[in-house]
């Protein structure tokens, strides 16, 4: 297949060859990547306050299992 086109496998229809875009060549593409670059500040910011203090970066969905776990236990 050629480059950008894929093709799509689904349960309960035929396959679906469908032509892919890359997202930089969108018409919104200038707030796709300011959305992505504040996402990545946060995450890097995030990342680099836990390690400055020690403290691991939180997993939320460990977060969330840990705590059924504790309410099941009681």
């Amino acid at each position: 297949m050629p480059f950008g086109t894929d093709l799509v496998l689904l349960r309960s229809a035929p396959p679906i060859i469908a032509t892919l875009r890359p997202w930089t060549k969108r018409a919104d593409a200038a707030q796709l990547a300011a959305g992505r670059e504040a996402f990545e500040a946060t995450v890097r910011s995030g990342a680099s306050t836990a390690a400055a203090s020690g403290d691991a970066v939180p997993d939320e969905v460990g977060d969330h299992v840990d705590e059924r776990a504790d309410d099941a236990a009681a």
